[in-house]
């Protein structure tokens, strides 16, 4: 900086260090938060596990006038809408811990700020899925046990029998990977990023139960799991441009699912320890929504908030000044 004074000029000049940080992940605020538009039905329940809150729902789609249908039997905490001009529908539902007519429109939120959708990057995961498939025939070396392994684009694979998951299953688009039987996975599955959302393309089916667990349940003493995949904890399904369907119970699964679209039906139930997020906004109504719950499905919600950031999202990032570094110096 410098000023004037009298006939001579004075200046000053000062110094301040700075560091980079992520942006706020305020989505990761929300129990489901979509894109696109939202809709229950049936005996459907979305719910907080332990805080009730924590059973929200999000619709940032701006085209439908109708963002978000609750025809299901509860949402626990609030619904909001970004679009200013949209509507919230509520049939016969509980929302925020009330069936009182009267008092759901206090849970209700029109014209909220429209949270930042992570960016995802799946690399961290698909650099230890180092076993590729054997085409055509649904195994490796014969055993439906799949240990960090990696599905080429155009296999569409049908596992008809008990499959396991082991480590990292990395999907190479485009894909139609089905899962008939039940499933257990021991670790993430995660996509490509490449090309668009596709709902005939690239789509994921889990047609029956899930048994899940973390990545930071694995033992490092085996050598198929490095003691750094471990560390890549909070992300269960990260498949931004997947259609993906449910109709099976899915446990308790340790990590946020990012999808492009996700359809829940059949007795599909299972707690979330984290997020549920549809990237893809197809402005649909019903079972064309971009989240949509019908039968007795239910999604239990066990957030983390914006404390704890999926490995594979990412929000941005700021430059904020590091405390202390402010300093004068000779200005040059």
């Amino acid at each position: 900086m410098d000023g004037t004074v009298g006939t001579g000029n004075v200046m000053k000049a000062i110094q301040i260090q700075y560091q980079k940080a992520n942006d706020a992940g305020a989505i990761l605020d929300y129990g489901v938060a979509s894109a696109g538009t939202v809709a229950t039905a049936g005996a459907t329940y979305i719910q907080g596990a332990t805080d009730p809150t924590k059973g929200s729902v999000l619709s940032a789609d701006m085209t439908n006038l109708t963002p978000i249908t609750i025809a299901g039997k509860a949402v626990s905490g609030d619904v909001s809408i970004v679009n200013p001009s949209g509507s919230i529908t509520v049939s016969g539902a509980s929302v925020g811990g009330t069936n009182d007519p009267t008092k759901i429109p206090a849970h209700l939120h029109v014209g909220v700020p429209n949270p930042t959708f992570p960016w995802i990057d799946t690399t961290p995961f698909s650099a230890y899925s180092t076993n590729a498939w054997a085409l055509g025939t649904g195994t490796i070396g014969g055993s439906n046990t799949l240990t960090n392994v990696t599905i080429p684009p155009n296999t569409n694979p049908n596992f008809t029998g008990n499959t396991t998951i082991n480590g990292v299953l990395n999907i190479m688009s485009p894909n139609v990977v089905t899962f008939r039987g039940n499933a257990t996975v021991n670790g993430v599955i995660v996509t490509d990023t490449s090309g668009t959302y596709s709902a005939t393309q690239n789509r994921l089916v889990f047609g029956g139960s899930v048994t899940a667990t973390a990545l930071s349940a694995l033992p490092t003493t085996n050598p198929a799991y490095n003691a750094n995949l471990v560390k890549l904890t909070g992300s269960f399904i990260l498949a931004p441009n997947y259609a993906v369907s449910m109709s099976g119970d899915f446990g308790t699964v340790g990590g946020s699912i990012v999808v492009g679209t996700i359809t829940m039906s059949g007795n599909a139930t299972g707690t979330v320890q984290g997020s549920l997020i549809a990237m893809h906004d197809n402005s649909g109504t019903g079972s064309s929504s971009s989240v949509y719950l019908s039968g007795s499905s239910d999604i239990i919600i066990s957030s983390t908030g914006t404390t704890n950031y999926p490995t594979g999202m990412s929000f941005g990032n700021d430059f904020t000044p590091l405390p202390g570094t402010y300093t004068e110096v000779t200005p040059w």
